[in-house]
């Protein structure tokens, strides 16, 4: 329900022009970037994320990893970065197929000790269940990741997925720290990204931040509406757009219209 009325009051808004004009106010200021993120991919999902990726194509640059960490940006349209968090074997089934077939390179964020369960059913569902809060789903294998490492940059995303502020600073810098270690130990090369667990602020603190300095990650990337900082390089924003969503919608987030809403619920919050 609270999905339905935040949709509802975007396109509202969208109504009236607001996220259009702030668009061009600014890109005033210089190049946008917007990161989207998709986590599994269910039946069907392959045909909706190939028909999303024309239409990103269609009105917006699509960007690599690389184009982002060396700002190399389109200035008159939005660019969009594609990212996946948690480490699904439907990345290799499903989206591998329409990443290449639109020459897209994403960031993959992977968890470890998700990887870790591949082929051991009941140790898949409890990390599933205890730690990603989803019913059962297959990971990724370690052969899957190195496939997927040659079509875009892996990142980092803890070894057990937890809420990194409920943690210790000793607990964060292991679960930041040996989680890189693995993926470049199993995949090999330097990771230069990582994604923060579920993402929001109050999953964060300072010695949050620290691991992830310490771990030598060069961006980090958070859950939360907003155009990507050109100075920022930790708690960059990231919104959610997991093919289920409709194509209005997947628009409407790129332009800004999500972070409006954040803005306002910010500012009854402030108020209350």
């Amino acid at each position: 329900m609270k999905g339905l009325l935040r949709d509802a009051f975007v396109v509202a808004v969208s109504g009236t022009g607001l996220p259009f004009v702030r668009l061009w106010l600014r890109k005033r200021r210089g190049p946008l970037v917007r990161v989207l993120t998709v986590h599994d991919l269910g039946d069907g999902d392959e045909l909706r994320l190939d028909r999303m990726l024309r239409f990103l194509r269609g009105r917006f640059a699509l960007i690599s990893p690389e184009e982002l960490d060396t700002r190399q940006l389109d200035r008159r349209r939005v660019n969009v970065l594609l990212t996946f968090d948690d480490g699904y074997a439907s990345w290799r089934t499903k989206a591998l197929p329409v990443l290449e077939r639109h020459g897209v390179r994403p960031i993959f964020f992977l968890c470890s000790g998700f990887l870790d369960t591949a082929g051991d059913p009941a140790r898949e569902a409890a990390f599933c269940s205890d730690r990603l809060h989803v019913r059962h789903r297959r990971p990724l294998s370690w052969e899957d990741a190195a496939a997927l490492a040659e079509h875009g940059a892996m990142g980092g995303h803890t070894v057990s997925h937890p809420r990194l502020a409920l943690l210790s600073a000793e607990e964060q810098q292991w679960e930041i720290a040996d989680d890189k270690e693995a993926i470049e130990g199993r995949l090999g090369g330097r990771l230069r990204h990582f994604a923060f667990p579920f993402g929001l602020p109050a999953d964060v603190d300072e010695a949050t931040g620290e691991a992830v300095r310490q771990a030598r990650y060069e961006l980090g990337f958070a859950s939360t509406a907003g155009f990507v900082d050109g100075n920022a390089t930790l708690f960059i924003p990231r919104l959610n757009v997991d093919p289920d969503r409709s194509l209005l919608l997947v628009y409407l987030s790129v332009i800004g219209a999500y972070d409006l809403f954040r803005g306002a619920l910010e500012l009854v919050g402030r108020r209350s």
